[in-house]
């Protein structure tokens, strides 16, 4: 395989939100050991999220496509021009994430079930939506709950959480999504024309100041989480979700640099893989 080739196919693989699936799936990983470093993960629990966490991101984008006043970006032209066969792809996706939602614990899969029935809303709800209306917005926040819900939700419905270290490390990852989300949307308004954002809405830099203080807010808990920290797992998940923090926060300079291929997008989902340091 050509090196051309091959940046070909890891770019249609971030088109497909693959890169964004492996993280969840690593940080679910990690959460699963959270309560005293040797919990073993649900194999087939993981595996449901990744597939779900896929169908979820090209659903979306393909229902994107459909309206007319959505922005051109590279993965919505992806999807546009193999919308076909991306739709028979998601829907045996789909159909096997189903099948083995069966073989997973029940406490997971009656979660994963009410969680799925609000993103199915949601999704809903966004899909009728015109790109141009207010309530576009939201979607940034509204996404990263879920996507923390996603991660956090069957482990703590499992293992209910020992004490406060682990809601405030749940708490902090929260505010790295909503970095990961925030600093995209912040790229997008100004690289993408006619973009509809929650950073175009509040302007370059209200939303680099956001940025800031989301990062602050992860420092100081992370500190916390690592002075009373009940395990040593704990102390080192602070650890890295600061690490991941810093990274995010560090994009939203030199612009130009992480503008240039996407690369905000390579970096910023990818710092999601930095969970597997803790497996």
């Amino acid at each position: 395989m050509s090196f051309e080739l091959l940046k070909k196919r890891f770019r249609q693989a971030r088109y497909l939100s693959l890169d964004v699936a492996l993280g969840a799936v690593l940080s679910a990983w990690a959460v699963w050991k959270l309560s005293d470093g040797h919990h073993s993960p649900s194999a087939l629990s993981l595996v449901v999220l990744g597939l779900t966490v896929f169908v979820i991101y090209a659903l979306d984008r393909l229902l994107d496509v459909r309206k007319t006043d959505q922005p051109t970006t590279p993965r919505h032209a992806f999807h546009a021009q193999h919308q076909r066969i991306l739709w028979q792809i998601l829907v045996g996706v789909a159909a096997i994430a189903f099948g083995l939602s069966y073989l997973i614990p029940s406490a997971v899969a009656f979660f994963g079930l009410k969680l799925m029935g609000l993103v199915a809303v949601y999704l809903f709800i966004v899909s009728r939506l015109p790109y141009r209306n207010a309530a576009q917005y939201a979607k940034e926040p509204v996404t990263a709950l879920l996507y923390v819900a996603g991660i956090w939700g069957p482990v703590f419905a499992v293992h209910p959480p020992g004490s406060w270290v682990d809601w405030t490390l749940c708490a902090i990852f929260g505010g790295v999504v909503v970095q990961n989300l925030l600093l995209f949307s912040l790229y997008e308004a100004r690289l993408v024309p006619g973009a509809n954002n929650l950073s175009t809405w509040w302007g370059p830099d209200f939303s680099g100041d956001v940025l800031m203080v989301v990062f602050l807010l992860v420092s100081v808990g992370g500190v916390f989480t690592g002075i009373w920290a009940d395990f040593p797992y704990q102390r080192r998940m602070s650890l890295v979700i600061w690490a991941m923090s810093g990274m995010l926060w560090s994009m939203s300079f030199r612009k130009d640099f992480f503008a240039r291929n996407e690369r905000y997008r390579w970096l910023g989902d990818g710092v999601f893989l930095l969970m597997g340091l803790l497996l």
